[in-house]
């Protein structure tokens, strides 16, 4: 937390009341007759009587003392204002017309804080003399300690009409209006003041000010070293540029510059604050509490103290201490806001969200143009996910303070979670540009950038987030979630892990590191995370979404879809969760179900490849070939893959299109050698347009790169055995496979056993065929399967040979059909 000191306790730094006991540093001092400010033989300015200036140090019989210029002056010549005050009002008892008497007894009552007094001595001199400007000014600086501004204002115009060249006019205007929120117009009296009187350091640090209540702080800075050059023993001056250099994130100049300000004051309350104020933001909680209570106890009723202190039990976690803290501060003074604000960032903490709006309702009321007040309030309403009020909030932050950067930052939140990326990206650009040291801005940014699957352009800005702040846990998890997506699973697990390690309780980093273990198909793994998840927040719906995918994959089918519905309950809107509870369906036989579930799909992302194929899958299995045809169509033109291929290959098959299935089977051939599915596709197609030796061919390559596969073994077989077409029937080898074939089964393999029995018949064995044949019927538990046995156990008796029948139902099944998709959709 940063302080700014206020331009009027600056401007009147001179006229605060002292002791009776003069000449110490930091008292003011009342010239009572021409006194010479000098630097060595060097005059820089003489005070006429009644002029006064800020001691700041003291040497023997000089002071070190600062007003339009700086250096030393003799003791001798100044006087404490009690004092000054009783050597002017003789001079008046003896001439009751004496203006300047009467301007300068006025001056030791403004030093006294006699405000009014002083002000009745102005207006005299002013009867007396309408033309003496220092009584105009001086009359100006009593209005503005006695809180009435228009009128000081009127006075400050009054003396630069009388005399445009007056330095310390122009300088009283400046500050004043500097202090009511001019700042700009404050800057160029200021300015004006300096080219008259370019060694004025209280111009330079009043400047400065104003500078620092416009965010420019660099130029800030420049003014007050400029200050501190013509007078390194002002205190306000380091103070002030301390304060600067917190607000520039140089917080090891800021330390120094508030030492020094300590030390050159060491029973000013506010150097204790500041110091204490950079050392809460150094993370110095300790010792900026014991600054604090030193400041605390120099000044008991500052409210801005406790303000401070009440942040420092913050960064310590003490919410009550804080809160009593806050209290106090609004206590004493209740028509502040920022106590408010403060208070509210408290219930923030605790997640009281209900209470922080209240606080933030009332600092908006007391100070409408704080734009911390309403980026507070947009905070408390995004975590209420009320995110148009706090969209609303943001938007008036920034038209305030159109360099706020933390606005912009959290605004880019805010459409982040309206699905609005490229806004997210501009408003983090923009928090960037203003605050390079921004973690959560970097963030924001890395997070829209992998809604866009830019996961390179994520990682850059991650990164710098982490380099940032190394223990922010948000900055792991989304990079991880960022390196899953890019496949750097080493990296991604990493990253996951050191989220969960700094913060156990971020249900984020559980939901990204659950979608880790699903690429890696560990769906036992995905689902303990995402349950985790859940019991962190019942209202993630992507942890829903997640534990349906581990679910699906580890064939919970009821599960899946149960755990996607709930995800879509609570918001859901991406179409992996419609596919996700699509494919259970699909694979619970709610063929309609999960066709309505792609549907949607396809609606939110007509480029679902997943969506189309599964939908085709599923309009097949609702007996819809046409359609299902349609589907993997369109799949295919966005991803030509041997899935769809196959699967339209197997549609065109059902509709009598051999041709089309085989040129589909055989490309999906070409982008997946190694798949036997389109392969076994392929037969079946041979066998229904009765090319058996192609189909012969088929198994032949099958059992090449399978040689032991007992279904190909048992249909080659058959179709050597039993063929229509006698040119393709080989009994020996119809023998070889078949005994292979039940050699593998251990004999206990009845349909094994039927074709060796057939291999025997072809080869003139019919007893061998009638024995394997019995033995077949007794192994059999199948009705179906025992008619047709005992069918063939006939024809042996008789000795005659099996021949498939092409008029019959063929009695080769392909063991494969359509090919599944990946059972978890979204890592597609």
């Amino acid at each position: 937390m940063s302080r700014i000191i206020s331009v009027i306790a600056l401007v009147l730094a001179a006229i605060i009341p002292v002791s009776a006991l003069a000449q110490q540093p930091g008292d003011t001092v009342v010239a009572t007759r021409d006194a010479q400010i000098k630097i060595g033989d060097a005059v820089l300015q003489t005070l006429a009587p009644g002029q006064y200036v800020t001691v700041y140090a003291v040497q023997g019989d000089w002071l070190w003392v600062s007003r339009e210029a700086t250096g030393w002056i003799a003791k001798a010549d100044v006087d404490t204002p009690q004092r000054a005050v009783e050597q002017f009002s003789v001079k008046i008892g003896q001439n009751a017309c004496d203006a300047d008497a009467f301007v300068a007894r006025g001056n030791a009552k403004l030093c006294d804080g006699r405000f009014d007094d002083a002000i009745e001595d102005y207006t005299e001199a002013l009867r007396l003399d309408c033309s003496k400007v220092a009584a105009f000014t001086n009359r100006g600086i009593a209005q503005t300690n006695a809180d009435r501004l228009d009128k000081a204002m009127a006075d400050f115009n009054s003396a630069l009409k009388l005399n445009c060249n007056s330095a310390e006019g122009w300088f009283l205007r400046g500050s004043l209006r500097a202090q009511t929120g001019r700042h700009e117009e404050g800057i160029a009296d200021l300015t004006e003041c300096l080219r008259l009187s370019p060694q004025h350091a209280a111009a330079f640090r009043n400047r400065a000010l104003a500078w620092g209540k416009l965010k420019q702080y660099a130029k800030q800075v420049e003014d007050l070293n400029r200050a501190i050059e013509l007078n390194k023993k002002d205190g306000l001056a380091f103070t002030s540029r301390s304060a600067a250099y917190l607000e520039l994130g140089q917080l090891n100049e800021a330390l120094a510059d508030a030492e020094k300000a300590v030390k050159l004051e060491p029973e000013f309350a506010p150097s204790h604050a500041n110091r204490g104020a950079i050392r809460l933001a150094r993370g110095e909680l300790d010792q900026a509490l014991r600054d604090l209570d030193e400041a605390m106890r120099l000044d008991p009723e500052n409210a801005s103290v406790r303000e401070s202190r009440g942040a420092a039990f913050r960064e310590r976690k003490e919410f009550e201490k804080a809160l009593k803290e806050f209290d106090v501060a609004i206590r004493l003074d209740p028509k502040k806001g920022s106590p408010y604000r403060n208070r509210s960032e408290v219930w923030f903490d605790q997640a009281n969200y209900d209470r922080a709006l209240t606080d933030l309702n009332e600092a908006i009321r007391l100070d409408p143009r704080s734009a911390q007040a309403f980026n507070a309030r947009g905070a408390v309403w995004a975590k209420k996910g009320v995110n148009d009020k706090a969209l609303a909030d943001f938007n008036a932050a920034i038209k305030l303070d159109a360099k706020y950067a933390l606005a912009y930052q959290n605004r880019a939140g805010i459409w982040l979670l309206l699905g609005k990326f490229d806004k997210a990206i501009d408003d983090a650009g923009a928090a960037i540009e203003l605050d390079a040291s921004l973690p959560m801005a970097y963030i924001n940014r890395g997070a829209a950038w992998s809604n866009k699957g830019l996961y390179e352009k994520a990682l850059t800005d991650l990164n710098e987030a982490i380099r940032l702040n190394p223990r922010e846990p948000q900055a792991y998890s989304n990079r991880g979630a960022a390196a899953t997506e890019l496949k750097r699973f080493e990296q991604a697990l990493s990253d996951l892990n050191e989220a969960i390690r700094l913060d156990s309780k971020l249900g984020d980093a559980y939901v990204n590191r659950s979608r880790y273990w699903l690429f890696q198909g560990e769906y036992d793994k995905a689902f303990a995370d995402a349950e985790i998840a859940i019991r962190l927040d019942p209202a993630d719906y992507q942890a829903f979404s997640n534990r349906s995918k581990a679910r699906l994959g580890l064939k919970y089918y009821s599960e899946a879809i149960e755990d996607a519905t709930e995800a879509i309950r609570l918001g859901a809107h991406a179409g992996d969760v419609y596919d996700t509870r699509g494919a259970a369906r699909l694979v619970t036989n709610d063929a309609e179900g999960a066709i309505a579930d792609f549907n949607t799909a396809l609606q939110l992302n007509p480029k679902d490849v997943y969506a189309l194929s599964s939908r085709g899958s599923a309009r097949f299995k609702a007996g819809d070939y046409e359609h299902a045809v349609e589907d993997h169509s369109k799949a295919i033109k966005l991803d030509p893959s041997a899935t769809s291929y196959n699967n339209r290959g197997f549609a065109y098959a059902r509709l009598g299109r051999y041709e089309l299935a085989i040129s589909d089977y055989n490309s999906a051939l070409k982008i997946d050698s190694k798949d036997l599915t389109p392969l076994w596709n392929r037969v079946a197609a041979r066998m229904d347009q009765r090319r058996y030796d192609k189909a012969i061919k088929d198994l032949t390559l099958i059992l090449w790169r399978e040689p032991q596969n007992p279904h190909a073994l048992e249909q080659r077989a058959l179709l050597h055995s039993a063929c229509p077409e006698d040119d393709l029937r080989d009994a020996k080898q119809a023998l070889i496979d078949s005994t292979k074939l039940c050699e593998l089964t251990g004999w206990q393999h009845a349909e094994g056993l039927h074709v060796l029995a057939a291999a025997h018949a072809e080869s003139g064995n019919f007893k061998k065929a009638v024995e394997y044949e019995m033995t077949a019927i007794q192994a059999t538990r199948d009705e179906t399967a025992r008619l047709r046995y005992e069918a063939n156990l006939k024809l042996y008796r008789r000795r005659q040979p099996f021949r498939l029948n092409p008029a019959e139902e063929v009695q080769i099944l392909p063991t494969s059909g359509e090919k599944e998709e990946d059972e978890e959709p979204s890592i597609k």
